[in-house]
């Protein structure tokens, strides 16, 4: 009996036996000595997934990928084996050297052959290695000044980055214009300038960077991580579903990789997806920056684990002093009523359900400070809809309009029973409330809507829903003081402007 069949056999009885890692590991080998790749690379990754720890059964299906032409694939596993499971496979360099000049990335392809040589000048492939690099350097064309190009480009895109975190948008995107102009296949560059595009308010552009990627390099994770973050900061919740169920799904072998997907999931608030991701870092020894152990940290308060979250934030002092004061304890706490500061910080992101929310913060606000905050609204471009919610906070008066409308004033009036149902306190932690309701205002204005109790109900409802908490249609009908047929017909209203 094979000896990777695990079977215990007793008298008259037959167990069932569950194959093992070594197992298809070795019916992976034979079906690549046979030349069967289809049939290797389906057993590899059972062995894989069965053992992902160990390192010869990655490097073997790490080969596979390169046979069929899956360059990319390859590189993971074998960055993989070299950071995490065993760095004394040596050999690994020089298979990452070859897949990367097949993928005309020569600089890397030599920088990985020239180590290996340097690790193992007597390895099996110290001659094999030397070959390529002489193919590099001469038959190639491939000299100091093309490496010097090179280094040219990491330059331009570590400047790039730079002015990103500095808030210099315009310049980062001629910088990354300039990186695709010369490197078509650069595909961070791209990826940064969609954000830079963004930051500045062309949401339009941004996503058209984001279609190019993923047009001409599919599956590219950090363009599905932002394309996510941007329908996510729009308020598009189909795509946001659609988005996330996509990468959920995906298990990146790349350390940069794990963590942004980790943090994406922290920002459009899936905290424990985010957990996972990143406490799996750090407990690999992740050598994270600032940002890292602040999504951590974040993740980590909103499913309950307040105390490592605190030792997390400790990190993020050590490394982001400005983010002093930002904790999340303190901030989901933080009272937006009577607040101008924060009223002022919501109001500047210019997007139209934030604008519509700071006014109605000042509408329950009492504090005489604020009069200065209204003055400096004031001096901002107003839409319809914004001047007339601005000139109710300062005359407590609505301008006449259509009864039979869903308005501004009724807007307003929804927004009112939401708070009252809040307890009459707005934090940071239920701002996604009135958000949603003002989202959703601006896609069903002007329609026969015109039942406050009703819509508010219906919103209180669907938010419930959508963060995945436990209620009824009876529920919120019964919170609104409307039936549940008025709460039914709202909110097949609300779910076809926001799903």
């Amino acid at each position: 009996m094979s000896k990777h069949l695990k079977i215990k056999q007793t008298s008259g009885k037959i167990l069932s036996f569950t194959p093992t890692g070594e197992y298809y590991f070795t019916k992976g080998l034979k079906a690549y000595h046979r030349g069967d790749l289809n049939k290797a690379k389906k057993y590899l990754e059972r062995a894989y997934h069965l053992e992902p720890l160990e390192p010869l059964i990655a490097c073997q299906l790490a080969m596979v990928h390169t046979e069929i032409g899956q360059y990319q694939s390859s590189n993971e596993l074998l960055h993989l084996i070299l950071e995490q499971l065993d760095d004394h496979m040596t050999e690994c360099y020089y298979f990452l050297a070859n897949n990367y000049a097949y993928l005309g990335h020569f600089r890397e392809a030599f920088q990985n052959a020239q180590k290996y040589v340097e690790i193992e000048p007597n390895g099996d492939f110290r001659d094999d290695a030397e070959e390529l690099l002489e193919i590099i350097s001469l038959e190639l064309g491939l000299d100091d000044t093309d490496l010097e190009e090179e280094d040219e480009l990491i330059r331009q895109q570590d400047e790039a980055r730079l002015c990103l975190e500095a808030g210099e948008f315009e310049k980062a995107i001629d910088l990354l214009n300039e990186v695709i102009d010369s490197h078509p296949d650069y595909w961070s560059a791209y990826n940064n300038l969609a954000l830079a595009h963004f930051y500045l308010g062309n949401v339009k552009r941004a996503n058209q960077v984001l279609e190019t990627v993923l047009e001409k390099n599919p599956g590219n994770l950090h363009a599905l991580c932002n394309s996510l973050i941007f329908a996510h900061y729009q308020k598009d919740f189909h795509q946001v579903h659609n988005l996330f169920d996509t990468l959920k799904n995906i298990h990146p072998m790349l350390l940069e990789h794990r963590y942004k997907l980790g943090a994406t999931f922290a920002l459009i608030g899936k905290y424990e997806l985010a957990y996972q991701w990143l406490r799996k870092l750090q407990k690999q020894g992740f050598d994270g920056d600032g940002a890292f152990f602040y999504w951590l940290s974040v993740s980590a308060y909103y499913t309950g684990k307040k105390e490592f979250a605190k030792d997390m934030w400790k990190r993020v002092i050590e490394l982001s002093p400005e983010r002093k004061g930002q904790e999340p304890w303190i901030q989901d706490e933080r009272m937006l009523v009577n607040d101008p500061v924060m009223i002022e910080r919501i109001w500047k992101s210019e997007e139209d359900p934030q604008r519509l929310f700071a006014l109605f913060l000042l509408t329950v606000s009492d504090d005489k400070k604020l009069w200065l905050t209204k003055r400096t609204l004031r001096l901002s471009p107003l839409s319809a809809d914004e001047q007339q919610y601005f000139t109710y906070c300062l005359s407590e008066q609505w301008e006449a309009g259509a009864s039979n409308q869903l308005s501004i004033s009724v807007a307003h009036q929804v927004a009112l029973n939401l708070f009252e149902w809040e307890g009459k306190i707005i934090t940071w932690k239920n701002s996604g409330l009135f958000l949603t309701w003002f989202t959703a205002f601006l896609e069903l204005k002007g329609k026969p809507l015109q039942d406050a109790n009703a819509m508010a109900g219906a919103l209180f409802y669907f938010w419930k829903k959508l963060r995945g908490e436990s209620v009824t249609q009876k529920d919120a009908a019964d919170v609104a003081g409307v039936s549940v047929y008025s709460l039914r017909k709202y909110t097949q209203e609300i779910k076809k402007v926001l799903l």
